[in-house]
């Protein structure tokens, strides 16, 4: 098992942001394509919010933080 400990450093030294190509600022969230797998798309419908959260309107998932994105 993992230490909660640790959990807690990957959430605050990491981001979904490092699995975007091409981030762009779209107001308080950043977008880009959506780096999920089985995704493949032309237009960018995945934001990356300061939070830490992140949702893809096309594919529509989504989730709270670095670690749900792992999950993917």
């Amino acid at each position: 098992m993992i230490p909660d400990s640790e959990i807690d450093r990957i959430r605050r030294e990491r981001s979904v942001l490092e699995f975007m190509a091409n981030p762009k600022r779209s107001g308080q969230a950043f977008v880009a394509l959506c780096p999920l797998p089985g995704h493949d798309e032309k237009t960018a419908s995945f934001y990356a919010y300061a939070d830490g959260g992140y949702k893809c309107y096309g594919c529509g998932r989504g989730g709270k933080d670095v670690i749900a994105f792992g999950f993917h």
